[in-house]
């Protein structure tokens, strides 16, 4: 019955739903309650306290919309799936976090041993678009693929924030030194940040920086606008080929 009076309009209903035995039932008349738009501060901290994980889990999903709800305790929840959606809820919220806040935010980023959790807490950083926010983000590029994708995408809505009109995506490093990318890694590295990229910024023209034809064609199947080769197409022409072919300007820099 609980799960219907939200749709029902049943609120006293809805209302008992939150003080019984079943965790889920908890949980779905903290839902009911706010499509009824009967949801309080009171009964999301006490959603956020409750014995069952389910239950804080969906406190802390709906208090996003509650800015005057902290759920910055919930970051450090012994439930990852608490703490996930913590984060998450915090990246949602229109109003910026406080220093302290953001300081929790980017400690799950990092440090959690969840990588649900830091990637969740990754994407909340990116949506909240503070630069304090920006090392957490970097270190994260160095962690497991998916969050170096969700770190990728932080940053480029950070810069995209900033005013950038152009973002150049780059899977091998042309420093002095530098070890080599096979063909195979560098799509790797490469193909899933264009199309994280191309789908969060759907506006935002792309620029891949290669110097392997298959890399620029991977890259631009995966959404990409531009080539850009550091190397001026010395180490393969066929990469002007890849150009023509398919229509997009070819960026050609000097390097020595």
């Amino acid at each position: 019955m609980v799960a219907l009076a939200g749709h029902v309009g049943d609120l006293p209903t809805a209302r008992s739903g939150t003080t019984d035995p079943s965790p889920s039932v908890r949980a779905t008349a903290l839902g009911a309650l706010d499509r009824l738009g009967a949801l309080d501060d009171g009964d999301l901290r006490r959603g956020l306290e409750d014995e069952a994980s389910e239950v804080r889990r969906r406190a802390c999903e709906l208090a996003a919309g509650f800015p005057s709800v902290d759920i910055m305790p919930a970051l450090g929840d012994a439930d990852p799936s608490v703490v996930e959606m913590a984060a998450w809820a915090s990246g949602e919220r229109a109003h910026r976090p406080s220093v302290p806040e953001l300081s929790r935010i980017a400690s799950a980023s990092s440090g959690h041993p969840d990588p649900l959790c830091r990637e969740a807490a990754v994407a909340a950083l990116g949506a909240i678009g503070d630069p304090a926010g920006l090392t957490a983000v970097l270190e994260a590029l160095e962690d497991k693929p998916a969050i170096r994708r969700r770190a990728a995408v932080a940053l480029a809505c950070s810069m995209a924030a900033a005013g950038a009109d152009l973002l150049d995506v780059g899977g091998e490093s042309s420093r002095p030194g530098h070890a080599p990318v096979s063909e195979a890694d560098e799509i790797g590295r490469v193909v899933p940040v264009v199309r994280a990229l191309r789908e969060a910024l759907p506006d935002m023209p792309l620029s891949v920086d290669t110097t392997k034809p298959a890399v620029a064609e991977a890259a631009l199947a995966a959404g990409a606008h531009i080539l850009n080769d550091v190397w001026g197409v010395a180490p393969d022409a066929g990469l002007a080929g890849v150009a023509a072919a398919h229509g997009v300007p070819l960026i050609v820099m000097h390097n020595r």
